[in-house]
């Protein structure tokens, strides 16, 4: 998954269809992205910044709507807290879909056997897989790191 084309092409589809609703969400996001871009490429990252850093600005931008709808909620504004929840649930939409602790396990258990781990000595190069297929936030990487130590000592 590509959350840099996925942010295009949601924002890309709100303005063919005027949707007043989610379209400043988007353009703000939007905007985010393109000035930590322009910063990546002033420190010499010609490719811009990579889908971790949209993944945090995300759950950044996540964390404050659900801190601003419990505000809206707790004053009784419920047409501002509506408002947050739909654009909680739009920025939720764009985030990969987390695996659950088990899909996590058997991913480590296939890349195990499909790279022939045995040992230790192969956990990095397990990892790095695992990292090259899932992305940020796709993956709790600390889980999978700790059973895959288990499952090669």
């Amino acid at each position: 998954m590509n959350l840099r084309k996925n942010i295009a092409e949601g924002l890309h589809q709100a303005q063919i269809e005027n949707t007043k609703d989610i379209l400043p969400v988007l353009r703000l996001i939007n905007t985010v992205i393109v000035d930590r871009d322009r910063q990546a490429r002033e420190e010499g990252n010609v490719e811009g910044v990579s889908d971790r850093i949209i993944y945090e600005v995300l759950v950044k931008m996540l964390e404050q709507k659900k801190m601003n709808f419990k505000s809206h909620e707790e004053k009784g504004e419920a047409d501002l807290a509506n408002q947050e929840m739909a654009e909680i649930k739009l920025i939720q939409g764009l985030l990969p879909r987390k695996l659950t602790g088990i899909e996590t396990i058997q991913a480590v258990d296939r890349a195990i056997k499909t790279l022939e781990a045995s040992g230790v000595r192969d956990k990095g190069y397990v990892m790095a897989s695992l990292r090259k297929n899932y992305n940020w936030g796709q993956m709790d990487f600390h889980f999978a790191n700790s059973h895959l130590v288990k499952k090669l000592c």
